[in-house]
């Protein structure tokens, strides 16, 4: 940083037809790197009416709805991802209807 000030305020004192570099040419180098490396925020009243502007228009009214709000039903995943098997009813020769039972696994009991 230092050697880019120094060789920028040789070039201003050059270019003023100096002899030596004085601390003009120095605080004028600073002066322009600090204008190239950071702007200064814009004035409050600027800022100001900039707001009023953009708070003259309303916001978009909360339309009434009941439970979570979610977004569109494409997006969300809210649709079951299976189906049930049906089970084959079996009608025994007494006339009764038998409905299979289901089996989770066999349950075994350690000693």
């Amino acid at each position: 940083y230092v050697t880019t000030i120094i060789e920028d305020a040789k070039i201003y004192a050059t270019h003023a037809k100096k002899s030596t570099v004085d601390a003009d040419d120095i605080k004028l180098a600073i002066q322009c790197r600090m204008d190239q490396s950071f702007t200064s925020p814009p004035p409050r009243d600027f800022l100001l009416e900039v707001a009023r502007q953009k708070n003259l228009t309303p916001l978009p009214l909360i339309k009434p709805y009941t439970g979570p709000r979610l977004p569109p039903d494409r997006y969300c995943l809210t649709a079951p991802n299976y189906r049930l098997k049906t089970v084959q009813k079996k009608l025994t020769s007494s006339g009764r209807i038998t409905v299979p039972r289901l089996s989770i696994g066999a349950v075994s009991s350690r000693p």
